[in-house]
């Protein structure tokens, strides 16, 4: 589990508790080691798809001068 995750976060101990304010970032999705936890709301799942569909690809970088 990484440090560097801000607000909340999974407890590194008891991956059911999430300290803080849940920023909705998935690591508590990631590292349940059951696959229990999950998001349901409608606009989180929205969220989600659209930024799946519009940022899957890697492009290059562009510089402006």
């Amino acid at each position: 589990m990484s440090d560097k995750l801000a607000g909340g976060r999974p407890d590194a101990e008891d991956f059911r508790t999430v300290t803080g304010v849940c920023i909705k970032c998935q690591a508590c999705v990631k590292i349940c080691p059951v696959q229990a936890k999950y998001f349901d709301d409608p606009v989180m799942l929205s969220h989600i798809r659209m930024l799946e569909e519009h940022y899957a690809r890697q492009i290059e970088n562009e510089v402006f001068l």
